[in-house]
């Protein structure tokens, strides 16, 4: 029998959260529609422990980055920019219980991770890169980064920008940057994600550090 470490363990539970967070999210806007109806006033308590969740979630992954890297690379740099900036915008909407519907519809953002750790089981299993179901997977990567991480940017952008004079400028102010920051984020993991899973002859990242050259047919 394998025994696994505590922070083997801690891991996957991270990693579950992430994946459970998800499902949280289409249940909460299932059973509370006006959520995304009035996404400054309205809120409820499922969707109140949804964001606590994904917050506490974004919290240990970033002190897991920072416990086990000794020297951080310039991606896990931006994973914590992205986690600093999430966690405090969330700690916002907690403390005023208000634009909870915005917040819930933000973390639709998650649900391309489902396909990402998809992405990386294959490869922990080591599936065959040249496979017609490891080719779906990296599609459906790349189909649910564009929708879920893109579009919902966008429409966080236009619905801030039409409900500006509903917002204090505080803190559409700092509404305004976040969504600055969370794009050039996203525009950095697109250009990765097409270096690393679509280009002719590309280095495929595996979890266990090593790499494998995928080459075009």
């Amino acid at each position: 029998m394998v025994h696994k470490s505590n922070d083997q363990k801690f891991r996957e539970l991270k990693n579950v959260t992430e994946q459970a967070t998800s499902v949280l999210v289409i249940i909460n806007v299932y059973q509370s529609p006006e959520l995304l109806h009035d996404m400054i006033n309205v809120s409820t308590k499922f969707s109140y422990i949804v964001i606590c969740i994904s917050k506490g979630y974004f919290m240990y992954d970033a002190i897991d980055i920072l416990y086990s890297n000794k020297k951080l690379s310039s991606q896990s740099k931006e994973v914590l920019l992205h986690h600093g900036l999430i966690i405090f915008i969330f700690s916002i909407t907690l403390s005023l219980n208000r634009y909870v519907g915005y917040t819930i519809g933000a973390l639709s953002i998650e649900f391309n991770t489902v396909f990402l750790h998809l992405r990386f089981l294959t490869l922990f299993c080591n599936v065959d890169r040249n496979s017609i179901f490891f080719r779906i997977i990296l599609l459906l990567n790349l189909l649910t980064f564009i929708i879920f991480r893109f579009m919902t940017l966008g429409w966080m952008t236009r619905w801030i920008i039409l409900n500006r004079n509903l917002i204090p400028f505080h803190w559409f102010t700092v509404g305004s940057i976040g969504l600055i920051i969370m794009g050039i984020i996203n525009l950095f993991l697109f250009k990765r994600l097409l270096q690393t899973d679509f280009s002719k002859n590309s280095t495929i990242s595996v979890p266990n550090g090593t790499e494998s050259t995928k080459k075009s047919n």
